[in-house]
C-alpha cells in the first residue's frame, strides 16, 4: 500500500530460571524466579494529539518475583482456605492409581 510505514522485525531473546517449593509439610508454598528479556527492535506506539506514533528500541528488561503462601498447617494455608470449602479434608500425600484391565472400561463408560 502506498505510503505505508514499516516497521523492522522485533527480536527477543529471553531466559528465565525459578524455584517453586513446598515446606512444612504443606503449609509453606515458595515461588521464586529471576528473569532477562532483551529485545531488539521492540515495537513501541506511544498516542500524541490523537495520533499513534510508533518506533523501534533496543531494551532489555530484568527482574526477579516471588511468591508465598502460608498457614500453621496446611488446611490453614490461605490458598487452601479459598480454594476449599471449610471441612474438606486436605492430606499431603501423592496419589499413584494403577489400574487393572477389568477397571478399564468402567473408567471408559464415565467419560464418554
Amino acid at each position: 500500500i502506498e505510503g505505508l510505514q514499516t516497521f523492522d522485525s522485533e527480536v527477543a531473546n529471553v531466559f528465565e530460571v525459578g524455584l517453586k517449593s513446598t515446606f512444612m509439610e504443606g503449609a509453606l508454598q515458595l515461588n521464586v524466579s529471576a528473569y532477562t528479556n532483551d529485545y531488539e527492535g521492540l515495537q513501541l506506539s506511544q498516542i500524541v494529539n490523537r495520533a499513534s506514533i510508533n518506533q523501534n528500541a533496543d531494551v532489555t528488561i530484568e527482574g526477579i518475583s516471588g511468591e508465598a503462601h502460608s498457614g500453621a498447617t496446611r488446611p490453614s494455608c490461605v490458598r487452601v482456605t479459598m480454594l476449599h470449602p471449610q471441612g474438606t479434608e486436605i492430606r499431603n500425600s501423592r496419589q499413584i492409581t494403577i489400574l487393572s484391565a477389568e477397571e478399564t472400561p468402567k473408567l471408559q463408560k464415565l467419560w464418554a
